[in-house]
């Protein structure tokens, strides 16, 4: 396992901590990533009243998975900033 992974999947996050920050949050999964489970979604929407976003067949979001642009992170980002 490189580090980086090793501390993503380690490190506990404070999700009190996290929401008290955040006026607004978007967690946009795909149904066939091979790392990042569907479940992970309730922590998400549950701890951080995240509006979830699935997209199909987009793999991790990588180029290796054929995935170059992903538009609903534009528009996500795009409604939370209050431009569209």
């Amino acid at each position: 396992m490189q580090e980086t992974d090793r501390l993503w999947l380690t490190t506990p996050v404070d999700f009190a901590k996290a929401r008290a920050r955040m006026k607004k949050s978007v967690a946009i999964f795909s149904d066939n990533d091979p790392y990042v489970p569907l479940d992970n979604q309730n922590d998400f929407r549950e701890k951080l009243d995240s509006e979830i976003i699935i997209e199909h067949n987009k793999g991790h979001f990588t180029e290796g998975d054929g995935v170059f642009e992903v538009p609903a992170v534009l528009d996500a980002v795009l409604r939370i900033s209050g431009k569209k």
